[in-house]
């Protein structure tokens, strides 16, 4: 089991008057592993690598998060993150508390800091469970986001379960697996029990199914659950291309009779829509170009993933417009 290395120790919350300058100072060390099961009191200051900016998100325990605010409340450079912990039956207890800052000019930055009583965490099944009795641990959205990846290039199942699970892999049982593991894979290949590379890979998946380690690691977080769990992911990638037919239609159509808006739409893996205002690009244009104001401070640009309409996230872009007296945040 990999040891957690916590930047520092703090059993009181921090400020974000503390938090700021560890990621403007050059000389603040980073580490790029997120923890797993950490203990209370401890605090982590993580550079993320590219793709992996939400793997803090998961480290082995289940939370609820509460709250999110940015900080300093005027010209914030901040999110906060408040989380509690989960609790079986939808609750939660403030008994161990999760903060999280993350920086806005740079999200690959993280501090994370843990509060009140570890002791206090439980581990249970996925609330979609039916017979399943193991406890859920999260997976790692970066792991997450390539399992979409390869789902949505009709990868066979088994080939996408097998590149991602390594000897000796822990298998938990997925979010609504009513069915036995060993039934549904034979199930898998009926039709082809000749073909040798199949049957090869069958033997794999059997093989990880049956582990059962009695201490669970970090591991866990950083490869598939189950086979199922990549069915399912293939299950809602085909349910979301139906669903959002009508919706891709509208917005196909409001694209036409709104040129210059909607520059780029993508529907695999997932359905995104891009667009911006040809006056506000050229306004924030015209403030790069201002290179008298670009001596004295940089253009800070933010984003806010926090919106939703109906299942859609909608990320907005803003940039602080430092050629104004009180340097308001504007959408791009």
């Amino acid at each position: 089991m990999t040891t957690n290395n916590p930047s520092f120790t703090r059993y009181q919350s921090l400020e974000a008057t503390q938090v700021i300058p560890l990621f403007d100072s050059i000389s603040t060390k980073y580490t790029s592993t997120p923890p797993f099961k950490p203990k209370a009191g401890e605090v982590y200051v993580l550079k993320l690598d590219i793709g992996h900016e939400n793997d803090w998100r998961s480290d082995g325990y289940r939370w609820v998060q509460i709250a999110a605010r940015r900080l300093p409340t005027h010209n914030p450079v901040i999110k906060k993150c408040y989380f509690h912990s989960g609790q079986k039956n939808k609750k939660k207890n403030k008994d161990f508390e999760k903060q999280a800052f993350v920086s806005l000019v740079d999200p690959s930055k993280v501090v994370v800091q843990y509060l009140g009583d570890e002791n206090i965490a439980e581990e249970f099944p996925h609330g979609n469970s039916k017979k399943n009795t193991k406890p859920f641990f999260r997976t790692r959205p970066s792991l997450l986001n390539k399992l979409i990846s390869e789902a949505a290039t009709n990868t066979e199942t088994t080939k996408i379960f097998t590149q991602y699970t390594r000897k000796n892999s822990y298998e938990q049982d997925n979010n609504d697996d009513t069915e036995n593991h060993s039934t549904e894979i034979h199930e898998t290949f009926d039709d082809d029990d000749d073909d040798d590379e199949k049957k090869k890979l069958l033997k794999t998946i059997k093989s990880s199914n049956i582990q059962n380690e009695t201490e669970i690691g970090p591991e866990i977080l950083s490869r598939p659950r189950n086979i199922e769990q990549i069915r399912n992911i293939k299950r809602r990638l085909a349910r979301r291309l139906v669903a959002s037919a009508d919706e891709i239609s509208d917005l196909y159509h409001f694209a036409c009779e709104t040129p210059n808006y909607i520059v780029r739409f993508t529907l695999i893996p997932n359905v995104v829509a891009v667009a911006f205002s040809n006056q506000s690009m050229h306004e924030f244009n015209l403030l790069l170009d201002h290179s008298d104001l670009l001596s004295q401070q940089h253009v800070l640009i933010t984003f806010d993933s926090s919106y939703t309409i109906n299942t859609y996230h909608v990320t907005c872009i803003f940039y602080r417009h430092i050629a104004m007296k009180e340097e308001p945040c504007i959408l791009l």
